[in-house]
């Protein structure tokens, strides 16, 4: 074949350097390709910081539940840091017993008010999700029920509800949420939420 192309075409170079160049060619690409893998998938690399692996238990469920919107960072942090069960217990108790109206107690009129206020939120405020992760939910179980609610499901262009409270500590008096719901799936989302 290469005769008979080199006869039917005499200005085509002599094929001895083909191999020859396609060897470069292929040794180029695999250098390119190799510099394109994520060194990770080679196995030439450590991660740049520590992988904090979480593991799926009641003391992340607790951090991360509706006790996230109660918790001070400076006590998360410290909770983060515990290493044992024994410590972790310890702090809760010591978490709800700070927050206690009646330190020493038997019962914690806080505590249970706060699940009282969860239970409701997530029986009430369901929307896809667990209730006490919806902006209903979240507020109610920050400041409790309003003073008087307005409804408005029929209210064009959106359906919407307006909360409003005398008086809220740090907020003042009055204090009024509106919630719009654009989905049509009950999720009635509040217009700038005081905790962003």
């Amino acid at each position: 074949m290469k005769r008979i192309r080199r006869l039917l075409n005499p200005k085509t170079p002599n094929g001895a350097w083909t191999p020859v160049l396609a060897g470069v060619i292929l040794i180029a690409t695999a250098a390119v390709a190799m510099t394109l893998v994520p060194q990770a998938q080679r196995g030439l690399s450590t991660p740049k910081r520590p992988v904090r692996i979480v593991e799926d238990n009641p003391y992340n469920d607790w951090l991360d539940g509706p006790v996230s919107y109660i918790i001070h960072p400076g006590e998360r942090s410290a909770f983060e840091k515990l290493t044992t069960d024994e410590e972790r217990d310890q702090f809760i108790r010591q978490f709800w017993e700070r927050r206690n109206p009646n330190p020493g107690s038997k019962t914690n009129a806080f505590k249970e008010e706060f699940y009282r206020r969860v239970n409701f939120a997530d029986a009430h405020f369901v929307a896809g999700y667990p209730g006490w992760k919806s902006d209903r939910g979240h507020l109610y179980i920050l400041y409790g029920p309003p003073d008087e609610i307005q409804f408005h499901p029929s209210a064009t262009p959106h359906p919407f509800s307006v909360w409003k409270y005398q008086h809220l500590a740090r907020l003042g008096n009055n204090v009024t949420f509106r919630f719009v719901e654009q989905s049509g799936n009950g999720d009635y989302r509040l217009a700038s939420p005081p905790w962003k």
